[in-house]
């Protein structure tokens, strides 16, 4: 669903040129991961927390997670800090032990402590720190949980829940050209879901590059009604172009393009403010 090219995504948003500490437990592709930030217009350093130490042993996982902490709130200059993911983080036990004993509670123990003193850390100094995590099917019953423990969920400022909508395949040869992702942002805090107080979004991920912001806008018009997606993109009674040509203007970098489309929305945000008091999120 493309959860770590969001956060790259939002941190290049966030740091523009300062440094984001990344503790990348998945494993990541650095030319992906280059790609992926710029396309937040991230023009910073991105520093990746090591598996080895300096002597070539080994770390455990809570010393990568405690590092990328310590860097966020301690360096002036970090201003992001990621852990990718909840579900490959393994505690010192399950790294060291056999397959098949019980080690209950460790993650979340461990995953608790680095989030309570990313928390308490980001008190005294302005930051963001990134956790993604992967939800789970719950058993015998209805809904999903997520892994990682109580502490993960009551300290998260602000959860982004996402989901697969649509694949966008070339017409000729059938490849996927882009992905279409859904998603919904629960602010946590001064009253949270129960009142309402979320933002529901969509953005689209070219494969290779990263997230686009041109067709994202696209698809954004095509959610409030300004654009429709027919046989070719109309933009009002404009047609703009078949969806493929413009997936691959936006693989060029053709951002001339999509620019009546973030007229158009910067036009209905300005339209939605009057009307309603407020932006649209």
């Amino acid at each position: 669903t493309g959860k770590s090219t969001l956060v790259y995504y939002l941190c290049g948003a966030l740091s523009k040129t300062g440094e984001v500490v990344l503790c990348d437990l998945d494993g990541c592709d650095p030319e992906y991961l280059r790609s992926a930030f710029a396309c937040g217009g991230f023009q910073g350093k991105v520093k990746v927390v090591h598996y080895v130490d300096k002597k070539g042993n080994p770390r455990t996982h809570a010393e990568m997670g405690q590092e990328a902490v310590e860097a966020l709130i301690q360096s002036k200059d970090v201003t992001c800090a990621v852990l990718d993911s909840v579900t490959a983080y393994q505690s010192q036990g399950e790294m060291v032990g056999d397959v098949g004993e019980a080690f209950m509670g460790q993650r979340a123990k461990q995953i608790g402590q680095i989030v309570r003193r990313a928390r308490a850390g980001l008190n005294y100094k302005p930051g963001y720190f990134f956790v993604v995590n992967h939800p789970y099917a719950v058993i015998g019953g209805v809904g999903h949980k997520t892994a990682g423990g109580e502490v993960l969920k009551d300290l998260a400022g602000v959860r982004i829940s996402i989901y697969h909508k649509e694949n966008i395949k070339d017409s000729k040869d059938e490849r996927i050209i882009a992905f279409v992702v859904g998603g919904q942002v629960e602010k946590l805090r001064f009253g949270g879901k129960k009142t309402g107080n979320t933002e529901k979004f969509t953005y689209v991920i070219l494969p290779d590059i990263g997230l686009s912001r041109d067709l994202s806008a696209m698809f954004d018009c095509f959610t409030f009604g300004l654009a429709s997606r027919e046989r070719t993109v109309k933009l009002g009674d404009t047609s703009v172009g078949y969806i493929s040509s413009l997936i691959n203007d936006a693989r060029n970098g053709k951002t001339e393009v999509f620019e009546p489309f973030h007229e158009a929305l910067a036009e209905y945000e300005e339209q939605y403010f009057l009307e309603h008091g407020g932006g649209m999120g």
